[in-house]
């Protein structure tokens, strides 16, 4: 879950990217599709609380056809709103569960910018209470305010949280996932930067990177 890294999910990226009018068909039957949501939410609204008893995080996305597929598709904004108002529900009963489970952990829920289909609720485990899990995403400009205005529905009160942007990338490593140089030219050619990780060390190797969207993490205000 949530690996920065990369060949198989690349090769989906590469997939798509030739074929654009993937999972672009009319929807019909919204009062199904509605009703969709509601399936979905009592499927997860009880997480796996035996998970933090082996250092793996619980997670919830927006499993829901036909937007989450393959190719995600970005539902219209009402509909996503309906979505949020099931991620409060989901974010109370996980944070009441994992309360009486009595285990460290950090509680999150994640707002992606533009694919906004890609949102989840996260529950990490970490070593002692308060600490906090932040090594999903990377650092950005923190000098945007967080956009309440649009998130904001029915029962998904953005204000109740405290919230940190962070910069979702694609990155794939010239070692790793043994990159030619026709596919380094092109990863250059579509705005993928060139670092060095690990540098002087043994396991040193080139990263091209390439933000691909931006994160809002959110988590409950004490």
């Amino acid at each position: 879950m949530h690996k920065t890294s990369l060949r198989p999910y690349d090769l989906i990226f590469y997939f798509y990217r030739m074929n654009p009018f993937i999972n672009k068909k009319k929807v019909r039957g919204w009062k199904r599709q509605v009703a969709k949501i509601n399936s979905w939410y009592h499927q997860v609204k009880t997480p796996d609380l035996s998970l933090l008893d082996e250092y793996r995080d619980e997670y919830v996305k927006i499993w829901i056809d036909p937007w989450y597929r393959l190719k995600k598709r970005n539902p219209p904004i009402w509909y996503f709103k309906l979505i949020l108002d099931k991620f409060q529900s989901i974010f109370d009963d996980w944070e009441k569960a994992y309360k009486e489970y009595s285990k460290p952990y950090d509680l999150q829920i994640w707002l992606f910018d533009n694919s906004y289909i890609s949102s989840e609720v996260v529950c990490a485990p970490v070593d002692k209470e308060g600490e906090l899990r932040d090594n999903y995403f990377y650092d950005c400009d923190q000098s945007i305010e967080f956009p309440e205005w649009k998130y904001q529905s029915t029962h998904f009160d953005p204000s109740k949280f405290s919230w940190l942007r962070r910069a979702h990338k694609w990155q794939q490593y010239e070692k790793l996932d043994e990159l030619t140089n026709e596919e380094i030219q092109e990863l250059i050619s579509e705005g993928y930067e060139k670092e060095i990780v690990f540098k002087g060390e043994k396991n040193e190797n080139v990263c091209y990177s390439k933000v691909v969207d931006y994160v809002w993490v959110g988590r409950l205000k004490k």
